[in-house]
């Protein structure tokens, strides 16, 4: 029993990466790149405490940005096979606060896509920033 209970386990926690993706990504609670950028910018300029933590400011928005950037960054790591699921390969040491300012630079740098759904835009920053070899 407990086999069984287990691959099932395993093959349900390889569909959570697909469907964390398809989940922020409904039309319904889009997010343009321009919205999460705004929900990011006070975060991206945080620095680091003398205790190693970040501190940001304590709002709705920088909750939001870094919630969502802690998402990517955990599902990050997900492989299939020899595959990284979201196709972008961040060092081990790379920070939730790195991909926080990976997504505000590209953002800036592509005005032209700011309309388009900040979860297309952020991987394409982070499997721009991150690329795997």
């Amino acid at each position: 029993m407990r086999k069984s209970l287990f691959t099932l386990t395993i093959a349900a926690t390889r569909k959570l990466p697909l469907l964390a993706v398809l989940l922020t990504a409904s039309s319904a609670n889009a997010e343009t790149a321009m919205e999460m950028k705004s929900h990011c910018t006070s975060v991206a300029v945080s620095q680091l405490a003398p205790d190693g933590q970040v501190r940001i400011e304590s709002s709705f928005p920088a909750g939001v940005c870094w919630g969502a950037f802690g998402a990517l960054q955990n599902i990050s790591r997900f492989q299939d096979g020899d595959h990284r699921v979201l196709y972008f390969c961040p060092p081990e040491e790379s920070t939730r606060l790195q991909f926080i300012r990976v997504f505000v630079k590209y953002v800036d740098e592509h005005p032209e896509r700011s309309h388009e759904e900040w979860t297309t835009i952020g991987l394409n920053a982070l499997q721009a920033a991150f690329p795997c070899n």
